[in-house]
């Protein structure tokens, strides 16, 4: 459950970072991305506003409307190319984690950045002690190189990988678990019946 959450907030972040900038228009907002760094599923069409469930890469370059309150469905992606500063960045994924834990170390995260007490993200992310360091490590890695976006993408597909080995296997430790604890239970019935028989019969000798 850990690991889901963690991905979801991995995924989140990778396109929150890779976001350019929004200007409103009347009642709708617009969104030009620039830059083109990484692409995550496919390219979303501008031709018409969105709104509802939207998933895939906004292009670098492109002018998006949306037309109203936008929802990335659960295992699927919404990456936004090129960036935007990190504070800005936390403050928009804090909303959308699941979990209270984690959205509290992003808002210490975020507080460190605004406030200078971090310098960079993986630092402030290390300093809450909620991450793990190899997180905080494939941030690192990815702002040396200047592409922070497409570490966490890889990192979101390792979360992701790692979850299907645990659902693959904790079925059948569920199941060696259940047989192992029925025979153990089988075994004690019949001890608690067998053993007053056995000294019935040999007081009746």
């Amino acid at each position: 459950m850990i690991h889901a959450r963690k991905t979801q907030l991995i995924w989140a972040t990778a396109g929150l970072l890779t976001l350019a900038s929004c200007s409103k228009s009347g009642s709708k907002s617009t969104t030009t991305t620039t830059t083109t760094t990484v692409t995550a599923g496919q390219i979303i069409s501008n031709t018409s506003p969105l709104s509802g469930n939207v998933s895939g890469t906004m292009a670098a370059g492109e002018t998006y409307t949306l037309s109203g309150d936008i929802t990335v469905p659960v295992g699927d992606t919404l990456l936004l190319q090129s960036g935007v500063t990190l504070v800005r960045a936390l403050e928009v994924a804090i909303p959308v984690t699941d979990g209270a834990i984690l959205a509290r170390a992003l808002e210490a995260a975020r507080d460190s950045l605004a406030g200078g007490t971090a310098a960079s993200l993986d630092e402030a992310l290390s300093a809450t002690g909620r991450f793990p360091q190899l997180l905080v490590g494939f941030v690192r890695v990815g702002a040396s190189a200047g592409n922070v976006p497409q570490m966490l993408v890889k990192l979101a597909e390792y979360y992701e990988d790692d979850v299907e080995s645990i659902l693959v296997v904790l079925p059948v430790i569920l199941q060696t678990g259940v047989t192992i604890g029925l025979g153990a239970v089988v075994g004690a019935i019949a001890s608690v019946v067998y053993l007053p028989l056995s000294a019935l019969g040999s007081s009746i000798r």
